[in-house]
């Protein structure tokens, strides 16, 4: 069971059905607006249990104060297989491996959706965090967008190969392409790692192209892993437009 708190990520788990919602619970003293009376009326035409009940009674479900009197008890949310998502014409599909921070994650998740991906591809042990932290660091586009959780990431990148996909990995070297030279209008898997420990060494030897982010100044810092993401996925967008 899952708690998830505040409207946005309500609201995006009603919207996307992703997860089983077993019943969303309102502060019984908060005054009607329109994000709550749309939740409301959601619930009602998803055939979800719409409930209010005391702020103690919340208050002793959350985490944290953010919550704004309104949280949802839930499931997981559902998978989906890589089958399905090469079936997408879109052909963009974001790998991440080695992001521990669950606000990191989450954002990642949202910039994804945001800037049109197909799904996200992970580890099938890197989901630990709580799903209920990551819909509300995602601003609730983590239901949005598909995700494949798969126990061989090797695998998964060859059978995408054998689909026409190419795997290009954020990654500096004598090789390296400019991101904006790179032609992201074929079908591609972008790789992104965490700053700590990166892509591990079985992911990078599926490598066919590294592709660097090139600065207009003479830092060597390198931009944490949030920041590429959106850099990359937006000059994907901006390329397939």
């Amino acid at each position: 069971m899952i708690v998830l708190e505040g409207a946005l990520s309500i609201k995006a788990a009603l919207k996307y059905h992703r997860r089983k919602i077993d019943v969303v619970y309102l502060d019984e003293t908060k005054k009607p607006n329109k994000d709550l009376t749309y939740i409301e009326n959601l619930c009602h035409k998803e055939g979800v249990l719409f409930k209010r009940i005391s702020l103690d009674e919340i208050q002793k479900h959350t985490q944290g104060k953010t919550h704004g009197g309104l949280i949802a008890f839930a499931q997981d949310r559902a998978l989906s297989t890589l089958e399905s998502v090469i079936k997408n014409e879109k052909g963009f599909i974001l790998l991440v491996e080695g992001i521990e921070d669950p606000f990191n994650l989450g954002q990642i998740f949202r910039t994804a959706a945001i800037a049109g991906a197909d799904a996200i591809l992970m580890g099938s042990r890197q989901l630990e965090t709580s799903q209920s932290t990551l819909m509300k660091s995602s601003a609730g586009l983590f239901d949005a967008i598909d995700l494949i959780m798969a126990d061989d990431l090797t695998k998964c990148i060859q059978t995408l190969k054998q689909h026409n996909y190419t795997f290009a990995v954020t990654y500096r070297n004598e090789s390296s392409i400019d991101y904006l030279n790179f032609d992201f209008k074929q079908n591609v898997i972008l790789g992104i790692g965490g700053e700590m420990r990166g892509l591990s060494s079985a992911v990078m030897e599926q490598m066919d192209h590294a592709v660097m982010i090139t600065y207009p100044t003479d830092l060597k810092v390198a931009l944490n892993a949030v920041s590429a993401t959106a850099v990359l996925c937006f000059e994907v967008a901006r390329q397939r437009r």
